[in-house]
């Protein structure tokens, strides 16, 4: 029996896209040169760009965790067997 509803189901697609274009946008603007950064903005500073890498991939683990969650989750139960 799938215990997932028709409406998770409908939508999930749509966060999946959501959350990978917004990935998207994180990347590019995280990972930009340096040199794109104007002298005294936040993105020259080394430390804040260290940091922002850091939680941008921590971010990431907890993205693909999220999209394999549902794919994984039926190893981990077993449904009782109808008698």
């Amino acid at each position: 029996m799938d215990r997932q509803s028709d409406g998770a189901r409908t939508v999930r697609p749509i966060f999946i896209g959501a959350a990978l274009v917004a990935l998207f946008l994180a990347w590019r603007r995280i990972f930009r040169p340096a040199a794109a950064c104007q002298p005294g903005e936040t993105c020259a500073i080394p430390q804040v760009r260290a940091a922002y890498k850091l939680v941008f991939w921590i971010v990431v683990a907890l993205v693909l965790v999220a999209l394999a969650f549902p794919y994984v989750l039926p190893l981990f139960y077993q449904e009782a067997a109808l008698s």
